[in-house]
């Protein structure tokens, strides 16, 4: 190879160099960084399926129970109703209907099913799940609230 009066050839071939380490540097880095991000979206996924599994055992070992007491009031409230005026007693006797008929839900229907039925709810009744929610999120702010309080 031939210089010139400058020496700009060794400069070139210097920079040449340079850049390709410099190159090379930073593949290293965004491989290392690659590998390191991997390693953490694969470990937040196995926590947040390992916590999802923890959320349906806890749902599905309280089902019964739920529904056995739905039961119960729904039977109390029958009995109540008996006693009392023709109108109070077919009010009762619809409620009483419903609380059965959500003990049925309860013992028939798997976590995965009820989650499910609550998706396709929410597609179909936007509105009245946007005020359940708001509601659900007021009682909990609440309750998170008045135990700061004491």
């Amino acid at each position: 190879m031939s210089t010139n009066a400058g020496g700009f050839d060794r400069v070139e071939n210097s920079t040449v160099e340079s850049g390709e380490a410099l190159g090379s540097a930073v593949r290293d880095t965004v491989d290392t960084m690659r590998e390191g991000a991997s390693a953490a979206v694969s470990e937040t996924k196995s926590k947040v399926l390992r916590s999802k599994e923890a959320v349906a055992n806890y749902l599905d070992d309280r089902r019964e129970p739920l529904a056995d007491a739905l039961d119960r009031t729904a039977s109390q409230l029958r009995a109540k109703a008996n006693d009392g005026m023709t109108a109070v007693c077919g009010a009762s006797e619809r409620a009483s209907e419903k609380l059965q008929g959500a003990a049925t839900y309860l013992r028939t229907h798997d976590t995965d099913a009820m989650m499910t039925d609550t998706k396709e709810y929410v597609q179909r009744h936007k509105g009245a799940a946007l005020i359940v929610a708001a509601v659900i999120g007021f009682m909990i702010g609440r309750k998170f609230f008045a135990a700061r309080e004491a």
